[in-house]
C-alpha cells in the first residue's frame, strides 16, 4: 500500500541504523569532490543488487573538455508496474535522491530540471506524482580550465523509494569512466532528435533533454491555448489559478519543491475544464509567524509566496498527444514605483 512522504523518511531512519552516513561535501582539492542534491542529507542505505529500478551514470560521448561544461545524467530504468517519484509536494513519495564523488575542481551546478510526471490516485483522498518505465536526470558538470588530460572516474551514489503495492527502500552505486581531452569537438551533438528505440546513451540524454525543455506559460505554444496562470493576494486567501480556451479539457498542477504549499487537498489539483482554482495559505498565518519570532519585516522567515512546478493540459481531439505540459514559475505582481 501506498506510504506517506513521513512514513517513507522513517525507513532511510532505520537505514541509518545499520550504515555510515555518506560523506559530506567540502573535501579538500586535493581529494575528489563529492557533490550532493540539496535533499541527500541522510543518505544511508545498504546497496541492493535485486533491485526494482535499475541505476546507470550516463555522458553523451565519453569525452570532455577543459573550460567546458558537459551534461551528467542519471538513469533509471524501473520494472513494469512499479514507479518512482516525483520532486514534489504530493502528498504521497519520495523522490530519488543522489551524490557524485567527482575530480578535483569539477562542479555540478545545478538541479536537474525534472520532466513532466504522470499523476494516479493513491486513495481516495491523495494522489501520486511519478514515473513509470524510465526516468533520467540531467545535471550541468562544470570541468575546471586546469583539469589534466587523461582518463578520469566519477561515482555516484543514489537512493530511491520504489512502489508498486508496496514500497520499498533501494540503493546502487555506479561509475563512469571519462577521458578528459584537448578538443572533444568530434563528440556526439545529444541534441540530435534520436530514434525512439535506440538505448545509446546519447540519444538517451537527448530525448531527456526534450522531455525537460518544458516550455513556459509566456511561451508562443501557452499563448496559442490562450493559458495563463494568475497568483491572486487580493484578500488574505491567496488563490493559485490557471486558466486556457476551449480546447483545453483539463489541468493538473504538480507543485515543485519551492513552491507554497497548496491549502486545497490534493484530489484537487486536477479539474475538468478549462479553470483550475487552488488556494494558498493565509496571508495573516505568514505574517504572524514571523512576528511572533520578531524577525525583521524587511527579511522574514517565511518562504515568498510563489507557484513552481509544472502544469498538465488535456487538450480535446489531440490524439495522439492528448497532453501538454508547461513549466510554471508565479510570482505575484510588484505594485508600481512611487
Amino acid at each position: 500500500m501506498p506510504h506517506s512522504k513521513s512514513h517513507i523518511a522513517a525507513l532511510f531512519l532505520l537505514a541509518a541504523l545499520n550504515t555510515h552516513s555518506l560523506a559530506q561535501s567540502g573535501t579538500p582539492s586535493s581529494q575528489p569532490a563529492r557533490t550532493k542534491n540539496a535533499l541527500a542529507d541522510s543518505m544511508t542505505a545498504t546497496p541492493q543488487t535485486d533491485t526494482r529500478a535499475q541505476f546507470s551514470l550516463l555522458h553523451a560521448s565519453g569525452l570532455v573538455q577543459p573550460a567546458t561544461t558537459t551534461t551528467l545524467a542519471l538513469h533509471f530504468i524501473i520494472d513494469d508496474d512499479w514507479h518512482l517519484y516525483f520532486n514534489g509536494l504530493a502528498e504521497e513519495g519520495m523522490e530519488p535522491r543522489w551524490e557524485f564523488t567527482l575530480p578535483p575542481g569539477w562542479q555540478v551546478t545545478d538541479e536537474p530540471a525534472w520532466p513532466a510526471p504522470k499523476r494516479i490516485a493513491a486513495n481516495e483522498l491523495t494522489v501520486e506524482h511519478i514515473y513509470e518505465h524510465s526516468l533520467t536526470l540531467l545535471l550541468p558538470v562544470n570541468i575546471p580550465a586546469d583539469a589534466a588530460l587523461g582518463p578520469v572516474t566519477i561515482t555516484a551514489s543514489a537512493k530511491w523509494i520504489v512502489c508498486k503495492d508496496v514500497c520499498l527502500s533501494e540503493s546502487a552505486e555506479t561509475t563512469l569512466r571519462l577521458r578528459v581531452v584537448a578538443d572533444a569537438a568530434s563528440s556526439a551533438d545529444p541534441a540530435v532528435p534520436p530514434p525512439k528505440d535506440s538505448k545509446e546513451p546519447r540519444h538517451i540524454i537527448a530525448r531527456a533533454a526534450q522531455a525537460a525543455a518544458l516550455p513556459g506559460l509566456d511561451s508562443p505554444k501557452a499563448a496559442k491555448l490562450g493559458l495563463r496562470g494568475i497568483l491572486s493576494t487580493a484578500d488574505s486567501l491567496p488563490t493559485l489559478t490557471f486558466e486556457a480556451s476551449g480546447e483545453v479539457t483539463g489541468l493538473a498542477f504538480f507543485p515543485a519543491q519551492g513552491s507554497t504549499p497548496l491549502e486545497t487537498d490534493a484530489q484537487d489539483w486536477s479539474a475538468e475544464g478549462s479553470r483550475l482554482v487552488l488556494e494558498l495559505p493565509p496571508l495573516e498565518t505568514s505574517t504572524a509567524a514571523a512576528s511572533s519570532t520578531q524577525t525583521p519585516p524587511e527579511s522574514p522567515s517565511h518562504p515568498p509566496l510563489q507557484a513552481l512546478g509544472i502544469l498538465e493540459v488535456r487538450l480535446r481531439n489531440a490524439a495522439p498527444t492528448p497532453r501538454e505540459y508547461f513549466r510554471v514559475a508565479i510570482r505575484p505582481a510588484q505594485p508600481p514605483a512611487k
